[in-house]
């Protein structure tokens, strides 16, 4: 066993040789703490740019149950309909392009046709855009736009501008995509005929039960359905991508570390040699270099 006043002696050697060579020390403190840096920051932003589950749902579907995909002629509508309980509220959301045009500019933009009731509190579209200004549109006469696409036209709510298709219509609010504020959006009622774009059906549910069964259901009869409890579940890429990288770093800086270790204990053969000369087990050196090392990589870590 090694007696706790020749590991504290040993230890002052180390730590005397740590001081003595600062460039050294600094080196082994970088190639340790930039790689543990890196999965950390790697690892927050992650986190932090990446949407959560819920948000996620959210952007896919607003407050709905199911977003049903694949619905493109009125046939396909009542087959849906027949297929979901009777009770079921859906609400058709028509997604395409649209041209916005203002006197002395004109813009194209993303397009959603949402009816009125299904952006107004308790709608199933309620979160698939964020209302920040205003109100959305309630009838063919206003449409609502986002905040990059105000900016520009320089146009502001209370202003007139030109669609696509169909007479004037005047701003009544200002929404946005929660998950991507810089896209030009246009939010209006739909219209009588919605050409080109695609229908998505929103479906709230009356109660949880029978939820994947349904989802089967229209599966089976050739539709794309997306469940809340599917978009609920977190992606895990991008950590576990970030965390492979760092690793890949901490790995390459320890084989660069045992390299500039080995190179200290050849020049340092003498020293070595002393101590054991002097009563210094080689159990007991070994646990000194270790121990040193361990505190630089706790410095390094922290």
């Amino acid at each position: 066993m090694i007696g706790g006043r020749a590991l504290r002696a040993l230890l002052r050697v180390e730590l005397r040789q740590l001081v003595k060579h600062p460039k050294r020390s600094l080196l082994i403190l970088l190639l340790i703490g930039v790689p543990v840096a890196a999965i950390v920051a790697g690892a927050t932003l992650a986190r932090v740019s990446e949407p959560t589950p819920q948000e996620r749902a959210q952007s896919a579907m607003g407050a709905a149950d199911l977003r049903i995909d694949g619905i493109e002629e009125w046939a396909d509508r009542q087959k849906v309909a027949s297929l979901l309980p009777p009770d079921a509220v859906r609400q058709p959301v028509f997604a395409g392009l649209e041209r916005v045009t203002t006197p002395g500019r004109s813009l194209p933009a993303r397009l959603y046709a949402v009816p009125a009731s299904a952006l107004e509190s308790g709608g199933v579209a309620l979160d698939m855009v964020r209302v920040n200004d205003g109100r959305p549109p309630r009838n063919p006469a206003e449409v609502a736009l986002s905040g990059s696409l105000l900016n520009a036209l320089e146009a502001e709510i209370g202003d007139t501008v030109a669609l696509t298709y169909g007479t004037s219509r005047t701003i009544v609010g200002q929404i946005d995509d929660p998950e991507d504020l810089d896209l030009p959006l246009v939010v209006r009622t739909p219209a009588r005929v919605e050409y080109p774009s695609v229908t998505i059906m929103l479906v709230s549910l009356p109660t949880n039960d029978g939820h994947d069964s349904i989802a089967k259901t229209l599966r089976e009869a050739g539709f794309g359905v997306q469940t809340r409890s599917a978009a609920e579940v977190r992606d895990g890429t991008l950590a576990a991508l970030v965390f492979l990288l760092g690793g890949a770093g901490l790995v390459e800086a320890a084989l660069v570390i045992c390299a500039a270790f080995a190179i200290s204990l050849r020049r340092r053969q003498i020293e070595i040699g002393l101590l054991g000369a002097t009563g210094a087990t080689r159990r007991g050196i070994t646990s000194a270099l270790v121990a040193a090392t361990a505190v630089l990589a706790l410095v390094a870590g922290i």
